[in-house]
């Protein structure tokens, strides 16, 4: 008598092992594309990224980002590190790039008056790397009394209403 083999269990197990490769392939392009995002993160907040990667990171196109902050005449080409980027920036777009706006003359003036430190030359155009520390310096210190001030204007606004139409206890009468 001739045996009859059932096939259809072979072809259950071939779309079995299709099924598992294909999960593996997903499983390892995902953790390739999350490794892959982590390092371009972590590159970025080292400050060792690429001036394309920066650009790219912040919106921008490469001549856009250059332009923006006035480096479209420094002749980089993207490759470089951003920390020559910020080397050649001038003060003005450097405080610019980290604070949004740049400073005014009158501000400018009122750190230069500030900081006895700071050659009473240099302008809002100086590259020098010691002026663009301590105007960053400053502000941050200036930004610290602001928050304190109102921090402490808040404790003291924080007591009991004791203005017209209430008493002690802050009850109206």
């Amino acid at each position: 008598m001739a045996r009859s083999y059932n096939n259809s269990g072979r072809g259950l197990m071939g779309i079995s092992a299709v099924i598992i490769l294909v999960v593996l392939a997903l499983g390892i392009f995902a953790v390739v594309r999350s490794s892959t995002a982590r390092n371009q993160q972590s590159k970025l907040e080292s400050y060792n990224a690429t001036i394309a990667e920066r650009a790219d990171a912040m919106g921008y196109e490469l001549n856009d980002f250059l332009a923006a902050y006035g480096l479209s005449d420094s002749g980089f080409t993207g490759k470089e590190n951003e920390s020559e980027a910020y080397n050649a920036m001038t003060l003005s777009n450097y405080v610019k790039f980290y604070n949004g706006t740049a400073p005014t003359e009158a501000e400018f003036e009122a750190f230069k008056a500030a900081n006895a430190d700071v050659a009473k030359d240099a302008t809002l155009d100086s590259t020098d790397g010691t002026v663009k520390y301590a105007y960053m310096t400053y502000l941050q210190e200036q930004q610290e009394a602001a928050q304190a001030a109102q921090s402490q204007s808040k404790e003291m606004d924080g007591g009991v209403n004791t203005g017209a139409g209430s008493d002690a206890s802050g009850a109206n009468k």
